[in-house]
């Protein structure tokens, strides 16, 4: 994801990642989140596309740090108009195939009026409210980073299988589940189709 598939290559990913540093550092001040860490999820999540999309349609995960849209709206209280930014979305298409580029900016510029997750001041405030939740949740900063993709229900299925539900630094929950050792969890946190249990690294890799 950091080298093969990204935009223009990791380099290239890297530098458009490194504008939006300072809307990551506003983000950030005064939180108990890491601007590296958001800065790593960013990279990791768009390539610093805020116009990424996962698929098609926008409500699957979109914007620069890729929230779905009802994560955003029931968990993160985003202004998301689902309807209204499918339509901007559709329209964008058909003006970047006839390669109206000035056409594509504006359309762009009205769809984060009405979807949230293509400003990236407000998905970067997002990202970091959801983080700030998983951390009092879990009282772990990398737990909370793993959360984000893996989901905060799942994460908690998966430390219940493994101790009972006690918070464990990631490299211990990864390491120490194995099919002969906490089988339960194991099956839990190799089993999700989405490589959820490799994030972590990811984004770590994404940070250096």
């Amino acid at each position: 994801v950091l080298f093969m598939k990204s935009p223009g290559g990791a380099y290239a990913s890297a530098t458009r990642v490194a504008a939006f540093r300072p809307l990551i550092d506003a983000a950030t001040r005064g939180s108990t989140v890491d601007p590296n860490a958001l800065e790593g999820i960013v990279l990791l999540e768009s390539a610093g596309d805020p116009n990424a999309i996962a698929g098609s349609d926008p409500a699957a995960a979109a914007g620069l740090t890729q929230i779905v849209a009802q994560t955003g709206q029931a968990l993160l209280g985003m202004h998301i108009d689902l309807a209204r930014s499918r339509l901007l979305t559709a329209a964008i298409d058909r003006a970047y195939s006839l390669g109206q580029a000035g056409q594509v900016a504006r359309l762009e510029r009205q769809r984060a009026q009405a979807d949230d997750r293509f400003n990236p001041s407000r998905a970067l405030a997002a990202t970091v409210r959801y983080l700030e939740l998983a951390q009092g949740q879990f009282g772990r900063a990398d737990l909370a980073v793993v959360s984000y993709h893996m989901g905060i229900g799942n994460l908690r299925d998966v430390l219940d299988s493994y101790d009972g539900g006690r918070p464990v630094p990631y490299v211990q929950l990864f390491f120490d589940t194995a099919p002969d050792r906490h089988p339960a969890a194991y099956r839990l946190l190799s089993g999700f189709g989405d490589d959820s249990w490799t994030y972590y690294w990811r984004v770590l890799a994404a940070e250096h």
